[in-house]
């Protein structure tokens, strides 16, 4: 039973009084926010002196956590305006008491038969119920944590003015979280669904209870437990080799086979590799030392066990708005998550540069878009009527609230962190990095980024600068998704041979799908210039009948965002040959205004003036124009590049489909409807050209010298190796062993007659005329045009001055 003095002495946190640069930018989005948040505050009468926000009946009482939290926080500003806030002082810590205390008595320690609203706003489950969740498990009775940190933050700033009865009830909270988790041992979840988040958050809750109740004589036991929690929160299957001491114990023995993040630092949630998951790393131990520096401790090593190894692989997939890339898709809204709050928090725990740089860019970005919502997180029109694949999106409103962390981190951090540039940023990242436990392999380019994931989501993402606000990160996106009827949905990878450069990556693939009925193959290479090309064919292995399949899939987003048009217009512009059409992002409350757009045989599009897409399919190209979203993830359009619907039955080794495409990532219409793209196959050898690159691979269980031929008219393409003028088109001679593959850019241009064989290798260029009479040539080769004479029969050696 606790009582009233094993409960901290402290009776405001230790903070520096003066805001910072940083933390006044915070600041003045919160008192911006303050409105909306007091819009959805309502007094309670199911027990005195209490009120609640949202509805007030959400899970883990985040709802009212959140608000209350920001609220109290912005009160201890020096520079609190009630002008622009919209309340007083003393009317605003009214609210914050009675929301505190609304906390309290709704949890499973309060008063029986005090049970939170019904209705409310959220899901009907946590309507008329306590949160604390007891007896239902690990899962939701731990994820309390955040919500009783954010209510031990919120009574430590209220302190002066809280009565000693809600005190003492927010140490009965505290009180009790320990006695489920103060003793418990961490979890261990790395495949399908982490524990990297449940550990974190548990760690945060037990932190946030321990210290409230620093005087209790349990205190060191719980201090040390929350630090195994810590630790365990980013452990990895390396840790169990390593026998270094780190806090007085052998890693091996803190992790005690309790792993969280795959080998390579990310995380795996929901079934997938997600990197939302793989910052709450960051996220729950930022949170966590901001507790201990606002009680004026320091926070123990074990906070930062791995978290520079985590962070430096959400760098790497971050884009210049600070969002990291989605490579296996997304489940949850796109926007719900806020950059600032992962790279503000990594900026106070790291002392990181890149992330002080990219907490200002995506704040910048953030700051914009909340203005141009009219200061709300979530647009109204979309919080009313649209929710995630969870919850109505009006009960996400309060998560705006955790930017509260990133201004008290930038309170606390009292020496600014200097940004680092773009430059520096870019210089270090560009390139290509595999990721190859988790499954995929990343290309950072001057034009954007693109990944190709291997397991779990099989599929392509490519960003061009715009990243998510022009690219949604669907789970499909671009390979092949396929219903064969009675097979239900299967993949397994018998094949994957990648090809890795410094600045570009080509990869082969083969899966079989939906139970091995079908058979996908895969030619997929990321270029030095940021586009990429595509090759995917889809094989009858087995009788069936296939219901429906599709290639080529992009989430074209369509937001407005009213004060940062480069990232959302509000509409967007698809280009095709017979004209262009205008679609605009607007909302509807049904699907029957969705506008389906076919084409049959189309060869290009263009969307926006900013995407190239030069293909070749076996189905029809579908434009879905859509106002209706269930569930919700942004405001946005379908692209199929080649879509069937048609049922229809299939004998094995029957081909289904194929689609070849080049995609650029910024690229005029104009330019896209001159592009070209051919193919060429040779047995199980394919290659795939437009200029300037070419790649190539062998599906077979050979070794392969394939002669691969593209009918080309003007100059022909000098690649590495062996290729030839011939009638009408040119060839490229290529040996490939079972499942290689490569890619190759031309390093020069040659014009001639048919009969012309060029052989290029890394420092040399040998013209050999295998016509019967003497000719002479057209180069365009190491930045110089030239012309050069053959003799019939002879070769000819050029000296490179540049290497190939």
């Amino acid at each position: 039973m606790l009582r009233p003095e094993q409960m901290t002495a402290l009776t405001s946190p230790v903070l520096p009084a003066e805001e910072t640069e940083k933390s006044r930018r915070y600041l003045h989005l919160f008192h911006r926010w303050l409105p909306t948040a007091l819009a959805h505050y309502a007094d309670w009468d199911g027990w005195p002196e209490t009120g609640h926000f949202f509805g007030g009946a959400h899970f883990y009482g985040l709802e009212t956590a959140l608000p209350t939290l920001l609220a109290a926080v912005t009160l201890s500003s020096p520079e609190y305006n009630p002008v622009i806030s919209g309340i007083s002082r003393k009317k605003l810590i009214r609210i914050c008491r009675r929301a505190l205390r609304f906390l309290c008595v709704t949890h499973d320690t309060g008063p029986a038969g005090v049970v939170r609203p019904s209705p409310g706003l959220g899901r009907k489950e946590n309507w008329g119920t306590k949160w604390g969740e007891k007896d239902r498990g690990f899962f939701p009775e731990s994820q309390c944590g955040r919500t009783i940190a954010e209510m031990v933050l919120a009574a430590l700033f209220l302190r002066a003015y809280l009565d000693e009865e809600t005190w003492f009830r927010v140490g009965v909270v505290c009180e009790d979280y320990l006695a489920r988790f103060g003793t418990m041992n961490p979890r261990s979840g790395v495949y399908a669904d982490t524990q990297m988040e449940e550990n974190g958050w548990t760690a945060l809750g037990l932190v946030a209870s321990s210290l409230l109740l620093e005087k209790h004589e349990m205190f060191p036991q719980w201090q040390e437990n929350a630090k195994l929690w810590l630790f365990c929160t980013a452990t990895c299957p390396q840790d169990m080799q390593n026998q270094g001491i780190f806090s007085g114990k052998p890693v091996n023995k803190l992790c005690a086979c309790r792993f969280t993040t795959l080998p390579d630092f990310m995380v795996e949630n929901h079934g997938f590799v997600h990197p939302t998951y793989t910052a709450s790393a960051i996220i729950f131990s930022g949170m966590t030392a901001v507790i201990y520096r606002l009680f004026g401790r320091k926070e123990p090593d074990h906070t930062y066990w791995h978290r520079k190894e985590i962070y430096d692989s959400l760098k790497c997939l971050s884009n210049a708005q600070g969002f990291p890339m989605p490579i296996q898709g997304m489940d949850w809204p796109y926007f719900l998550f806020i950059p600032p709050v992962l790279h503000g928090l990594a900026c106070f725990l790291l002392q990181d540069r890149e992330a002080s740089w990219l907490e200002e860019k995506s704040l910048v970005i953030f700051e914009k878009i909340f203005a141009g919502n009219n200061y709300r997180f979530i647009k109204e029109e979309v919080a009313k009527n649209y929710s995630s694949i969870q919850d109505p999106l009006i009960v996400n409103e309060p998560y705006f609230a955790n930017l509260t962390f990133s201004y008290l981190a930038g309170r606390l951090l009292r020496k600014e962190v200097k940004p680092a540039s773009f430059r520096s940023f870019q210089k270090h990242y560009q390139g290509v990095k595999t990721f190859p436990y988790s499954g995929f392999i990343f290309h950072k380019h001057r034009q954007g980024q693109t990944s190709f994931s291997w397991r779990n989501h099989v599929m392509a993402l490519p960003w061009n600068q715009a990243g998510p606000f022009f690219i949604g990160p669907a789970t499909a996106s671009l390979l092949a998704r396929v219903q064969v009827r009675d097979c239900p949905q299967s993949i397994e990878n018998i094949r994957l041979k990648l090809f890795e450069q410094p600045d570009g990556f080509s990869g082969l693939m083969v899966n079989q799908l939906c139970q091995a009925t079908i058979q996908q193959k895969v030619l997929f290479a990321s270029l030095p210039d940021g586009s990429l090309l595509s090759y995917e064919q889809l094989v009858a292995a087995a009788e069936g009948t296939i219901e429906k399949w599709y290639q080529g899939y992009l989430e074209v987003v369509n937001e407005h965002h009213p004060l940062i048009k480069r990232l959302g217009k509000g509409y967007r512009t698809i280009y095709h040959p017979a004209g262009k059409i205008k679609f605009f992002g607007t909302l509807e409350k049904t699907p029957e205004k969705d506008v389906w757009f076919r084409w049959s045989q189309l060869n290009w599009l263009n969307l926006d003036d900013r995407i190239g897409l030069v293909f070749s399919g076996t189905g029809s190209t579908i434009y879905h124009h859509r106002h209706f979203f269930k569930p919700y993830h942004t405001v946005s359009d379908e692209l199929f590049l080649s879509l069937e619907e048609q049922p229809q039955a299939i004998k094995k080794g029957q081909t289904l489909s194929s689609l070849v495409l080049r995609l650029f990532p910024f690229q005029k219409h104009l330019a896209t409807s001159r592009s070209r793209l051919a193919v060429s196959q040779v047995g199980q050898a394919v290659a795939v050209f437009s200029s300037p690159f070419f790649v190539c691979g062998n599906f077979s269980e050979e070794k392969v010298s394939a002669c691969f031929f593209w009918k080309q008219a003007g100059p022909m393409p000098l690649f590495p190796g062996t290729t030839e003028i011939e009638d009408k088109g040119f060839s490229l001679k290529a040996a490939l062993s079972p499942g290689e593959t490569y890619y190759g850019q031309a390093a020069g241009w040659l014009k001639g007659p048919s009969g012309i064989m060029a052989e290029l290798t890394t420092t040399s260029l040998y013209l050999t005329n295998r016509r019967r009479t003497a000719t002479s040539v057209f180069l365009t080769l190491d930045k110089q045009q030239f012309s050069v004479n053959l003799q019939s029969g002879k070769t000819v050696r050029l000296t490179l001055r540049e290497k190939c």
